[in-house]
């Protein structure tokens, strides 16, 4: 996959993820939208249905349904998805501990890595 992804959007997400804890990363996640590509199908829009246990509970176009990781999902995300996670959602209030660390940590790795 693509390295660096280190673009103003991704900043954006990470910043804004940055400082919640991985339980509200959860709740943060859920209605997102994104697109998978399923070899020999095609390309389904998925969206994050819930949250549990650092599982996300998807659901695509087609009805199919499956549960991904955060890193999963990230991996997927449009452009416009990134966007609108980097600027539309509330500013959480910040918190400092270790778990948050650990989240954001993640996170970032996450968009970093393009597979």
């Amino acid at each position: 996959g693509k390295r660096g992804g280190g673009t103003e959007i991704e900043k954006g997400v990470v910043s804004k993820i940055a400082t919640m804890t991985e339980e509200e990363i959860g709740k943060y996640m859920i209605g997102t939208e994104f697109i998978k590509f399923f070899i020999g199908y095609g390309h389904f829009q998925g969206t994050v249905d819930s949250y549990a246990a650092g599982r996300f509970m998807v659901s695509y176009s087609d009805g199919d349904k499956e549960t991904l990781t955060l890193h999963q999902i990230v991996q997927h995300l449009t452009a416009k998805t990134r966007q609108s996670l980097a600027t539309n959602k509330d500013n959480k209030e910040k918190h400092t501990t270790v778990k948050d660390f650990l989240a954001r940590r993640k996170l970032q790795a996450a968009l970093n890595t393009g597979g």
